[in-house]
């Protein structure tokens, strides 16, 4: 039984699912708009000498689980939705959903970031007349950034559509087993994460590698990426309400799992500064192979507590966190580019990174928020907001602009 009553699912959505998909994008604006501020410099545009190891750790945590789950849990209705839709109109809709938003942030928004950067690189001031003049020598050049998981996404979406034309020889009775008994799932996932991550996980130092430009991922976690997409969908084409993540018993348990997630981290932490300080041998390999499988724990710990705790409590509306679900993808989209510009501008002020970090925070989303509800306004933009009866002069746009992305 679902969360023990009726009012967590409206319609074909779940609350609870819609709710925690809300967390993890307030998660990913927390992680931007604060990495200014950490103290290791590392993968942030602006650089602030006003910073707290705090955000160090938090980011640290984040790293470790929360694209994880943006993939498990954008595989959970995938399935079912290519069946209800068919392969063409699934495939139709999501590179609407999914490119368009990828290609047009490309193009378009991130540029402000990279601007923003450059000035707080050369020490120089904001002039629009400037800031055109960098857009147009660098139309086409950005970096997609933080937009990459929407094009991995839909690449992931088309081989579910490619797995879908091949016959199946096994029932859910075969998967039964694994989704309904919370033990055998939990050492399956260790077991296959282990696989799916270690062989190349110092892959390009886990960084990011651009494929084709500007399609960049990160190949280092791209397999175990998959593997939560995959098991989203197995777990939605069996039917959440049947799998023991949404039983009752389980999700009481999600603060359990969120603890254990955090103890991991810990160790995490404990045993990578363990192996820097320790001499080149045997056990340090040990070391090594031991402190690069934790995130695997993490991961998956930090999913079953969240989870849990957000489809076993999400038993009301809330106004705002409908709106937020609402307007999620377009803040996802302008975010980066928002968060770039108020740390630039905080370089000037003298506050502590901590203060710098929670007012960059809390003003990203309101503004990336009012931006989107204002561009929706404009009748131009609100097509944007899927409607078949634009769907070819969508995908045409979409086309048109990927296409300028690889060869300008």
């Amino acid at each position: 039984m679902l969360n023990n009553g009726s009012n967590a699912v409206r319609g074909n959505r779940n609350r609870g699912i819609d709710y925690f998909r809300v967390f993890l994008m307030l998660l990913v604006v927390w992680h931007h708009a604060t990495l200014a501020y950490g103290t290791t410099g590392s993968g942030v545009l602006i650089t602030d000498e006003d910073t707290f190891l705090g955000f160090d750790l938090i980011a640290l945590y984040n790293d470790s689980f929360f694209m994880f789950a943006f993939f498990f849990i954008s595989g959970l209705f995938a399935y079912k939705s290519v069946l209800k839709k068919g392969d063409k109109t699934f495939l139709k809709e999501r590179s609407i959903r999914l490119l368009l938003p990828f290609a047009f942030g490309t193009l378009w928004i991130n540029p402000i970031a990279h601007y923003f950067s450059l000035l707080n690189k050369n020490g120089e001031s904001f002039s629009i007349t400037a800031y055109f003049q960098f857009l147009i020598s660098n139309f086409g050049k950005i970096e997609a950034n933080h937009l990459w998981f929407l094009w991995v996404l839909f690449l992931f979406s088309g081989m579910l559509v490619v797995y879908h034309q091949i016959p199946k020889r096994f029932s859910q009775r075969h998967l039964e087993k694994y989704l309904t008994n919370s033990g055998y799932f939990t050492w399956v996932m260790i077991l296959l994460s282990l696989v799916a991550f270690l062989p190349i996980q110092n892959f390009e130092a886990g960084g990011f590698v651009t494929i084709i430009k500007p399609f960049n991922m990160q190949v280092s976690r791209i397999l175990i990426y998959f593997l939560y997409f995959v098991a989203g969908n197995v777990i939605g084409a069996y039917g959440i309400q049947k799998c023991f993540l949404f039983q009752e018993k389980f999700q009481k348990k999600g603060w359990l799992w969120l603890a254990l997630s955090l103890v991991a981290t810990v160790m995490n932490l404990g045993i990578h500064i363990i192996r820097e300080i320790m001499e080149d041998s045997a056990l340090k390999d040990v070391i090594v192979v031991v402190d690069q499988s934790m995130i695997v724990l993490i991961s998956l710990f930090a999913l079953y507590g969240f989870m849990s705790l957000f489809t076993l409590y999400s038993k009301g509306e809330h106004r705002i966190l409908n709106v937020l679900a609402k307007e999620a993808m377009g803040i996802y989209v302008i975010h980066y580019a928002v968060a770039t510009g108020l740390q630039y501008a905080l370089t000037f002020v003298e506050l502590p990174g901590l203060v710098k970090g929670v007012v960059v925070t809390a003003s990203t989303l309101m503004i990336s928020l009012g931006l989107i509800i204002g561009f929706k306004k404009i009748p131009v933009v609100g097509i944007v907001s899927y409607s078949s009866k634009y769907d070819k002069m969508l995908i045409l746009v979409t086309l048109l602009m990927v296409l300028l992305l690889i060869f300008l």
